[in-house]
């Protein structure tokens, strides 16, 4: 890619801010609603996810307006759904009460990305098998995307803990204008290695989970134990993801990014914060706020 492609990705990639909210952050002495927009504010974040019904009392939706107006931010729509357990019927239903919802709220909430993701169920079940969740995903992505779609908003669907990447890709090729939501950290989870899935999952992202983790294999216990990490000191090799993202990912100037920092156990959680956007700044070039010149 070239050097002026990389420098539009640079200024326009959204960069935003999910979880987790330590003590530490004060996000939950008072208001956390009020105290996670200025926690965005303070540090820089233009992105963060929100659910349809967190908008459902006006004076949340004027507040949240005036916030994006303010700060030119963008929020991720949550779309869920009991996948598995509503009928057919209930859950196209629940598919039109959510697009209605979504074409009031696009504008004035900078709504950019639709994200969804399964919950309990995953690929190693088997009841229902691999096959008959993926043909139910089918059949409620398909409208969902499509309604996204007309509205012109992405959407992608998550691996939570839940599904392969690879999984999904072949979800995205079967329903039109689906991509994937990829949560970095969430790979190490279901037994994938980031990096080498990397250079197969980007050309479906549309946005990430930004997550890093330090990981090792206990044989004893035989499973792979994951420690929290600040962005790029863990093993997750976000460098190179990021790299693969700005080279293959058809459309890197639309990425909605979104730190969801486990904090390095071994520091403060505000220590481990300031380390994840000096990371970050460094290898995207997005300027972040440092409050109280904390940068590190």
């Amino acid at each position: 890619m070239s050097k002026a492609a990389k420098v539009d990705a640079k200024e326009h990639m959204v960069w935003g801010y999910a979880g987790v909210f330590p003590g530490e952050f004060r996000i939950w002495d008072g208001d956390p609603f009020t105290n996670k927009l200025t926690f965005m504010a303070d540090h820089g974040f233009q992105s963060t996810g929100l659910g349809l019904n967190a908008v459902r009392e006006p004076s949340r939706f004027d507040q949240l307006a005036a916030f994006v107006k303010e700060h030119d931010f963008h929020h991720n729509l949550h779309f869920g759904c009991r996948y598995f357990e509503d009928s057919p019927e209930t859950l196209q239903a629940s598919i039109r009460t959510f697009l209605k919802g979504l074409a009031e709220i696009r504008e004035p909430l900078g709504v950019a990305l639709v994200t969804t993701c399964v919950g309990p169920y995953h690929r190693y079940m088997r009841n229902p098998s691999l096959a008959e969740q993926m043909k139910r995903l089918r059949e409620v992505l398909t409208p969902l995307a499509r309604g996204c779609h007309e509205l012109g908003v992405r959407v992608g669907i998550e691996n939570h803990n839940d599904y392969l990447v690879t999984d999904l890709i072949e979800l995205c090729d079967q329903v039109p204008n689906l991509g994937i939501f990829w949560d970095t950290g969430n790979s190490c989870m279901t037994g994938e290695t980031p990096l080498v899935v990397s250079r197969q999952v980007v050309p479906y992202v549309v946005g990430t989970h930004f997550k890093d983790f330090t990981c090792y294999p206990d044989t004893k216990e035989l499973k792979l134990v994951v420690t929290g990490a600040s962005l790029g000191d863990g093993d997750v090799g976000l460098e190179q993801i990021y790299r693969d993202l700005i080279e293959l990912n058809p459309a890197p100037e639309k990425l909605v990014m979104e730190f969801e920092l486990v904090p390095d156990p071994k520091l403060n959680p505000l220590e481990s914060l300031e380390r994840s956007k000096c990371f970050v700044e460094r290898i995207s070039g997005f300027p972040f706020i440092y409050p109280k010149n904390t940068k590190i």
